[in-house]
C-alpha cells in the first residue's frame, strides 16, 4: 500500500526512457523482471514474450531483488493475503504466480497439461461416504447425458475414495484429485491452485458442490471469475462448531458470495426459510432454487423390498448407517441399543471427520457391518426398520433410499427430514431416548400398517421428487 505503481508494466517501464521522468514505479506483481542485454528489444516483443521464454535471457542484475529471502518478496506475499487485487489476470502468463513463489510455482505450471481445457467444472471437498456424494453422482449423470459433447472435470480438493467413485458410477478419468496427484502440495497453496485451474480451464460453467477452498476463492476473486464463467453452488444445511454454534458453508459464505453466483441450489425448504431470516434482500433470495433430491424410480422397480418386509410381523433387527462423526450422533444410537436389549442393531459406516471412539463395538446387541455398497444390503441382512439419529442435516439421501425400498424409518426431526418422512416417524427431542424406544415399540406392534403407510407416502412424494423435476430445475428449464 506504500508502493506507488504506475500504469505501465515493469518491462514497458524499463524500456521506455520517458518513464524515468515519471515519479512512479512499475508494479512488481506484473512479472519477474529481467534486464535484457539486447538494446534492440522492442516494447511489442516484451509484451508478447512468455515467462518460460524469459529463462533463456540472463537473470543477472534484476531491477528488483526477487530472490526468496528478499524484503520485496516478503512484502508481496504478505500483501497478497490481505489484498486479493494483487493477483494479476495477465493473458501472456501461463499461471498467476511468478517463479519466485518457488514452493507453489512447479505445481501451477503443470496444471495445463494435467487438466487441459474443460467446458464444465464441478468442485467437491472430499469424496468418501456422504450424502453430498450422491448428489454429485446425480448432477454428474445429468450433465453427462444432457451435454455429451461437453468436457467435464470433477476437482476434488481433499480426500478421494476411488471405491466410492466406482459405486457412484463416476468415470475416474473425469476426476482430478489434487491431493492424490500432488501429495506434497502445501495446504497454503490450495487457493492458488484452484484459482489457476479456474483461469486456465476456460470452463463456462462452474459448480461448487461443497468445496470450502472454492468458497474462499469466490470470496476473494468472484468478480474476476464471473467475468468469464457462470458460478453455481449447492448448499445443504447449517453445520455446528465445537461449541454447538451455527457454522458451515451457508452461514459463512452465502451472504459474502451471493453477488457472484448465478444460481444457488438448496435441497430443502427448511434451508430456504433459514437463509431468508438472515437477509432482507429479495434479489439474493431470487437466485435460490430448491432442488429436491429425486427418488429413483429405477431403484423402486429393481429393489423394492416391500414384499420381503411384508412377511415380517415384527421388528427383530434395526439398521443404522452413516458416518461415525459428531453430526450423526452415534452416542444416541448406543443409548437406544442399550435400552432395547432384545433387538439387534446392525450398523454400517465409518469415521470420516473424527476419530472419536464411541464404543459401539462394546455393546452386545450392536454388530458393526463396515461400508455398504448398496442400501438393499440393509434389508437383505434382515433389518425391518431404519434408525436415524443426526443432530443436524438437510434432506438425508439415506432416508430417500429407505423410502425407495419401502422401509419404515424412525428419525430425529432436524433440518429437512420432516419434508420426506411421515410425522409418525419423527422424534422432536433428539436426546429423548425414551421417545425413540416408544416409537420402536409402536412400529413393531403395528408393522403391517406402517409398511402400508410408507408405501402410500412414497407414492405421494415421488410426484415432487422426480428425476425430470430435478433435471428441469438444475438446467434452468423450469423458467
Amino acid at each position: 500500500h506504500t508502493y506507488d505503481c504506475g500504469h505501465k508494466s515493469g518491462f514497458e517501464y524499463y524500456f521506455d526512457s520517458e518513464s524515468k521522468n515519471i515519479p512512479l514505479k512499475p508494479s512488481p506483481g506484473i512479472c519477474h523482471l529481467f534486464r535484457q542485454q539486447s538494446e534492440t528489444c522492442t516494447n511489442e516483443f516484451v509484451k508478447n514474450i512468455s515467462i518460460r521464454k524469459l529463462a533463456k535471457y540472463t537473470t543477472k542484475n534484476n531491477i528488483f531483488n526477487f530472490d526468496g529471502n528478499s524484503v520485496l518478496t516478503e512484502m508481496i506475499q504478505k500483501a497478497s493475503l490481505i489484498d486479493p487485487a494483487i493477483k494479476v489476470n495477465d493473458p501472456y502468463r501461463e499461471c498467476t504466480l511468478t517463479p519466485f513463489n518457488y514452493d507453489v510455482y512447479p505445481y501451477l505450471i503443470s496444471l495445463p497439461e494435467k487438466i487441459g481445457k474443460k467446458d464444465i467444472l464441478i468442485f467437491r471437498d472430499n469424496i468418501n461416504f456422504g450424502g453430498a456424494d450422491v448428489v454429485l453422482s446425480q448432477v454428474y449423470s445429468v450433465l453427462k447425458s444432457k451435454f455429451p459433447k461437453k468436457s467435464i472435470k470433477i476437482i476434488v480438493t481433499g480426500e478421494c475414495d476411488c471405491e466410492v467413485l466406482d459405486s457412484l458410477h463416476i468415470n475416474q478419468d473425469d476426476v482430478f484429485a489434487i491431493k492424490n496427484i500432488f501429495p506434497n502440495l502445501p495446504s497454503s497453496a490450495l487457493n492458488n491452485i484452484i484459482y489457476d485451474i479456474l483461469m486456465g480451464c476456460g470452463a463456462k460453467v462452474i459448480y461448487n458442490l461443497n468445496s470450502g477452498v472454492l468458497w474462499e476463492v469466490i470470496v476473494d476473486y468472484g468478480k474476476i471469475i464471473t467475468s468469464f464463467s457462470k458460478l453455481k453452488a449447492f448448499m445443504f444445511c447449517d453445520d455446528r462448531d465445537g461449541f454447538s454454534n451455527i457454522d458451515g458453508y451457508p452461514a459463512k459464505y452465502f451472504l459474502s458470495t451471493i453477488q457472484y453466483l448465478e444460481d444457488v441450489y438448496f435441497d430443502s425448504e427448511y434451508l430456504l426459510k433459514t437463509i431468508g431470516k438472515r437477509t432482507v434482500a429479495s434479489s439474493m433470495l431470487d437466485k435460490i432454487k430448491v432442488l429436491p433430491t429425486p427418488i429413483d424410480e429405477k431403484n423402486i422397480e429393481l429393489y423394492d423390498a416391500y414384499a420381503t418386509l411384508s412377511k415380517r410381523k415384527t421388528i427383530k433387527r434395526i439398521a443404522w448407517a452413516g458416518r461415525f462423526d459428531e453430526q450423526k450422533r452415534p452416542d444416541i444410537l448406543k443409548k437406544i441399543a442399550l435400552a432395547c436389549p432384545d433387538i439387534e442393531f446392525l450398523v454400517w459406516g465409518k469415521a470420516v471427520l473424527s476419530q472419536k471412539d464411541y464404543g459401539l463395538q462394546d455393546v452386545e446387541n450392536i454388530t458393526l457391518m463396515g461400508i455398504y455398497s448398496n442400501s438393499t444390503e440393509l434389508i437383505d441382512a434382515g433389518c425391518s426398520l431404519f434408525l436415524y439419529t443426526s443432530e443436524w442435516d438437510g434432506v438425508p439421501t439415506m432416508l430417500l433410499r429407505m423410502l425407495e425400498l419401502g422401509c419404515p424409518v424412525i428419525a430425529s426431526n432436524v433440518g429437512g427430514v420432516s419434508e420426506v418422512i411421515p410425522d409418525v416417524s419423527l422424534v422432536s427431542d433428539i436426546e429423548n431416548i425414551a421417545d425413540y424406544v416408544e416409537k420402536i415399540s409402536l412400529f413393531s406392534e403395528n408393522y403391517e400398517d406402517m409398511l402400508n403407510l410408507y408405501r402410500k407416502h412414497r407414492e405421494e412424494l415421488s410426484r415432487t421428487r422426480s428425476e425430470d423435476n430435478f433435471i428441469n430445475i438444475l438446467l434452468g428449464e423450469d423458467k
